[in-house]
């Protein structure tokens, strides 16, 4: 597949490849284009740049309605391969110079480099001032307080960003169809209970980076009853130049693009399915905050167009963690969303559930349980409510892990806790159990860690008389003092 195959079907940045070497033996290297904001230059201005910066132009060639001059390398002198002549070529897109050398050496350079070699004053954009916003102090006395904004009763907060991590064939996308069918219609959502009184019909962007519109996610919501008059999404136009990686890319959270789809349309809610899809390919997602910068215009968009969000993200592969640990990417993530769903698989291969884990605002809600019923296909599968329960994701990922015979999770959390708890002094253990149980352990699981590690000769159990019929207080400490390794 070639490189402009790529970018066609992924949107992503063409950048150099390693060198391929033809019969002939000579090296050639794919172009590396910059991709960045319109800039300056056209074909006439280049020219002139070379004429005037005594560039020698060998020759030009006209293809796909853009001219492209062949010139001496300006690097010539650093070259592996020699050639005679070394030639290199530039060109111009989107307003932009780039360049071409077919030496390996020069695979990095571009076509900022190249005006720079003749002309350090050279560039590509019109740097000029932009103007200056005047941020507004607001004392909080002017401030009218007003109570959260929901657009399901204490579940999805309104005019916010909240996301759903979801496990790969857990149900998800029969869940949000689910969704988006009460919201267009007015129905209530399950989790609201059979008599909660019916709302004013939402209007929903779903905006898909991986599912089609047409041959699943419309089926999916038909299915679900959803009110198709009242559900969008959208398309991109056509393609005038394969090449350019900007007509390949979907709308960014931060692009006009998207801005205008939102100001436009002013929907109630806008899904991004999955987040990543519309994340700009710069960003550093494990980098402390870069996300959360990146996701900023979406909070805003809920201000200026009382829009709500709702990002759908992928779960990691690690067995044992729950919740924030279970959501894939980033922990900026779980703190940027005011509200947090995980839907999975309960030991019931057949029922599923959806699990408020995150609220600000409210109380969480009960956990949605649901089947996905269908006959042997998917042209008519849909979302079934099955009932609600207490448990939540972290109860349903230590039920599914005793259920494939993994480790006991909770048993080696409390191992550890025990053990950090007592590494440095005796500790007494009621006082140590009932720490423990504020921090999610169950008793038992307590129980059953002490007697393992005093089985095992890690702890040992000791007993303190409090005096005359004022019985006895039982401590755990270390069985052995850490050795030193000077002592040896």
């Amino acid at each position: 597949m070639s490189n402009n195959d790529l970018i066609k079907k992924f949107a992503i940045k063409e950048t150099a490849v390693p060198a391929t070497q033809s019969d002939s033996g000579t090296v050639t290297r794919n172009v590396n284009y910059e991709n960045a904001a319109p800039g300056l230059w056209n074909d006439e201005k280049l020219e002139k740049f070379c004429n005037e910066h005594n560039v020698k132009i060998l020759s030009r060639k006209n293809e796909k309605d853009r001219i492209y001059l062949n010139i001496i390398c300006p690097w010539e002198s650093d070259h592996s391969v020699k050639s005679s002549p070394s030639e290199c070529s530039v060109f111009v897109r989107n307003g932009h110079v780039c360049f071409k050398c077919m030496h390996q050496s020069h695979e990095s350079k571009t076509g900022s480099d190249f005006l720079k070699f003749y002309d350090p004053s050279a560039r590509q954009t019109d740097k000029r001032k932009k103007h200056k916003r005047k941020i507004k102090i607001v004392c909080f006395e002017d401030i009218e307080e007003r109570k959260p904004e929901w657009l399901i009763p204490h579940y999805i907060r309104a005019n916010q960003l909240n996301a759903m991590t979801a496990d790969g064939g857990s149900g998800k996308g029969f869940i949000i169809s689910k969704l988006i069918a009460c919201l267009t219609t007015g129905q209530p959502f399950w989790v609201e209970g059979k008599n909660a009184p019916m709302r004013e019909p939402k209007t929903v962007l779903y905006m898909s980076g991986e599912d089609d519109p047409a041959d699943t996610i419309k089926r999916r919501c038909r299915l679900a009853g959803a009110d198709m008059k009242r559900l969008f999404t959208f398309e991109l136009p056509e393609i005038h130049d394969p090449d350019d990686p900007e007509e390949n890319k979907y709308p960014t959270y931060d692009s006009s693009e998207l801005e205008e789809i939102i100001s436009e349309l002013r929907p109630d809610l806008v899904i991004f399915d999955p987040w990543q899809s519309f994340l700009d390919e710069g960003v550093r997602i494990a980098e402390r905050n870069a996300v959360r910068r990146n996701l900023q215009p979406l909070i805003v968009f809920g201000q200026k167009y009382r829009t709500t969000s709702l990002i759908i993200v992928h779960t990691n592969k690690q067995s044992g963690v729950w919740a924030r640990k279970r959501m894939a990417d980033s922990a900026d993530l779980w703190d940027a969303a005011r509200s947090v769903f995980a839907v999975g698989s309960t030991k019931d291969p057949k029922i599923r559930y959806l699990s408020h884990e995150k609220s600000n605002g409210s109380k969480l809600q009960q956990t949605v349980l649901f089947s996905i019923q269908d006959d042997g296909t998917e042209d008519n599968a849909c979302a079934f409510f099955e009932g609600l329960s207490t448990l939540k994701d972290k109860d349903f990922v230590l039920e599914n892990d005793k259920k494939n015979g993994r480790p006991d999770v909770q048993k080696k959390e409390a191992r550890e806790y025990i053990l950090y708890s007592v590494a440095e002094n005796r500790v007494q253990v009621g006082k140590l159990k009932d720490n423990a149980k504020s921090n999610g352990i169950k008793p038992e699981t307590f129980d059953n860690a002490v007697t393992e590690l005093i089985n095992e000769g890690v702890i040992k159990r000791t007993h303190e008389s409090q005096g005359y019929k004022r019985g006895v207080t039982v401590f755990l400490e270390m069985a052995l003092a850490p050795t030193n390794p000077s002592d040896e």
